[in-house]
């Protein structure tokens, strides 16, 4: 049920132990366009399809964010990067620094959603180095947009403040 996902994506800052749920409720809500706050190798983010256009506008619209900054997208495995871009580096270098705490921009491929920064041809591209988005991203089947989990221009996320979820503050 939807209370039973809520309560599950809240637990995913309490325990890492059992994500099998809570993997499955965040694959449900990306699909059906939600926008949902994840954990990466770096900081906390925000994730939603980057082949849905509503979920996209979704993302700006929670951040505050200027529709000319980019989003980046996120994979789960370096072979996925060539169908959404035009890698001009080699694969040894795609190898040396993914998975990681890097964003690498590259030329957008046609496959990739045109409503997703529609004003450049380029795309950054991440493979966090963290154990849930890799598998959030292969049962998803598609990129995720990513961004920060904050209000633009604000202090991005470093760490949950678990009590406000469920306050709703």
């Amino acid at each position: 049920s939807e209370k039973d996902c809520l309560r599950t994506l809240s637990e995913i800052y309490l325990s890492f132990s059992d994500w099998t749920e809570t993997l499955r409720c965040t694959v449900a809500a990306l699909k059906a366009g939600q926008v949902v706050a994840v954990p990466t190798d770096t900081i906390y983010g925000l994730a939603c399809a980057a082949q849905n256009s509503a979920a996209v506008q979704k993302v700006y619209e929670i951040k505050g964010r200027n529709e000319q900054k980019p989003l980046a997208i996120c994979l789960p495995e370096i072979q996925d990067i060539y169908r959404f871009c035009k890698v001009c580096v080699k694969d040894d270098l795609l190898r040396d620094l993914l998975p990681g705490p890097v964003t690498l921009v590259l030329e957008r491929s046609p496959t990739l959603n045109p409503d997703l920064n529609p004003f450049t041809k380029l795309i950054g591209v991440r493979i966090p180095d963290h154990p849930f988005m890799r598998r959030l991203c292969q049962l998803c089947d598609e990129p995720l947009a990513l961004t920060s989990a904050n209000i633009s221009e604000q202090t991005s996320t470093v760490a949950v403040d678990v009590s406000a979820l469920h306050t709703g503050h």
